[in-house]
């Protein structure tokens, strides 16, 4: 028997802005079918050729969601009063793009 299990998470980039040495990219975040506005902070890692002659940008995304905005409620506490999941989730991600 084989179980398939298709959890996805998407972005999509909708506008970038750059202010100084601060920039950010806003989009929309889907979790579970759920789409909601994220804006993340987005720095430039910088453009090197590699060995291969493929051109590369390098970029790392971060920010901060809130699960329940995106329906993920499952929560428990333990036997001493914490809480065992986060409302907050923090996103950060290092992408490297190649030219093609």
């Amino acid at each position: 028997m084989t179980l398939k299990i298709n959890k996805q998470l998407k972005f999509s980039g909708t506008e970038y802005e750059e202010k100084g040495d601060n920039a950010h990219l806003n989009g929309t975040l889907t979790i579970r079918g759920n789409i909601r506005p994220v804006t993340v902070k987005e720095k430039f890692g910088g453009i090197v050729v590699d060995p291969y002659g493929q051109t590369k940008a390098g970029f790392i995304v971060s920010g901060k969601i809130s699960r329940k905005e995106f329906g993920l409620v499952w929560s428990a506490i333990t036997e001493a009063g914490h809480v065992v999941v986060s409302d907050e989730i923090r996103l950060y991600a290092e992408i490297q793009l190649i030219r093609q």
